[in-house]
């Protein structure tokens, strides 16, 4: 048997050699460490598991729970997760504000854009601190196909929504500001009367001597709706102070004018905050290649945004060819 001396390096600290003297002097004291020992180590493993634990613990807490939300005109169809529970939810602002309370304050709404029927449901929510995501339907729905979900039904397109939200991450859409809100609703309704008043004057020069005397007393109805409008517009215009642009720099554009500027600086918040060309891309502008090995498609353009083109309203030269509107190519 070796002797103590030769066990020890010369690397070995004093405390080795201190413990190893005191074993050799009383054989007892191997047991007493060794429990000591057990028993510290037992103590750091209940203080890392607790620690392990509480760090666990905060990131379930921080990590968010994707809501899926398709909605109707009635009623909501709300999906807690791609695999979670389903309910209904009338689309009403008291029956939202209940229902609104059972939700985690981590939680993430995705929901598409609907024209509108979506506002009262991201009042409520964006009221209860929960963050919302606006999203445009056809990435939503092309999402779905390429996953193999084909069926289409409120509640699988809650699962389907909420699917995307925790595969893709969407930015969260912010409220715009009630002043800007209101504006552009004015600017859209002036937008809708323009269009039937356009739609009224072609229908006139086909329409028979019965109904010419009506078609005339509507357009004069709707010149004076458009009237008060652009009074009105004005007025908030001028009220405003949260757009983005000053309207004044817009208008110093040729071809831009008031009502252009107004309704593309309402209608695009995110100007001054992207690039040319993702700016571009989002009010429907920029053709889109489509091209393949040796194949050159036309190019088309999209409007990629979910709300109505600001490009519509913007003064542009006629299309060449192979470069169509909002996704529709044009023959040579």
């Amino acid at each position: 048997m070796l002797r103590r001396d030769e066990r020890l390096s010369t690397s070995e600290d004093a405390a080795t050699r201190y413990f190893l003297d005191l074993i050799s002097r009383d054989p007892s004291a191997s047991s007493r460490l060794r429990k000591n020992s057990r028993n510290a180590a037992i103590r750091e493993g209940r203080a890392s598991g607790e620690a392990e634990g509480g760090v666990m613990a905060r990131r379930r807490e921080a990590t968010p729970v994707w809501i899926g939300i398709d909605v109707a005109k009635q009623a909501i169809d709300v999906a807690r997760g791609s695999a979670g529970p389903l309910e209904r939810v009338e689309r009403a602002l008291g029956p939202l504000q209940q229902w609104a309370q059972t939700l985690p304050r981590q939680a993430r709404v995705v929901l598409e854009a609907t024209r509108g029927l979506e506002r009262v449901v991201t009042t409520v929510l964006r009221a209860r601190g929960i963050a919302v995501c606006v999203v445009n339907p056809r990435q939503v729905r092309d999402f779905a196909k390429a996953t193999g979900q084909l069926a289409k039904t409120d509640r699988l397109d809650a699962r389907v929504l909420a699917h995307f939200g925790a595969a893709l991450l969407p930015r969260v859409t912010l409220a715009r500001a009630r002043d800007v809100d209101a504006l552009r609703a004015l600017l859209d309704r002036r937008r809708q009367l323009v269009e039937t008043r356009t739609a009224e004057k072609n229908r006139r020069h086909t329409a028979s001597e019965a109904v010419i005397g009506s078609i005339d007393d509507h357009i004069a109805w709707l010149d004076q709706q458009i009237e008060q409008l652009d009074q009105a517009v004005a007025a908030a215009a001028t009220a405003c102070t949260a757009l983005a642009e000053p309207p004044g720099r817009l208008q110093a554009i040729p071809g831009v004018g008031r009502i252009v500027g107004l309704t593309v600086l309402t209608h695009l918040p995110e100007l001054g905050m992207l690039d040319r060309k993702r700016i571009t891309a989002l009010a429907g502008l920029a053709p889109f290649a489509c091209e393949s090995g040796l194949q050159r498609g036309r190019r088309a353009i999209w409007v990629a945004a979910a709300r109505p083109g600001p490009c519509s309203f913007l003064p542009r030269s006629p299309p060449r060819a192979g470069i169509g509107r909002c996704g529709a190519s044009t023959s040579g």
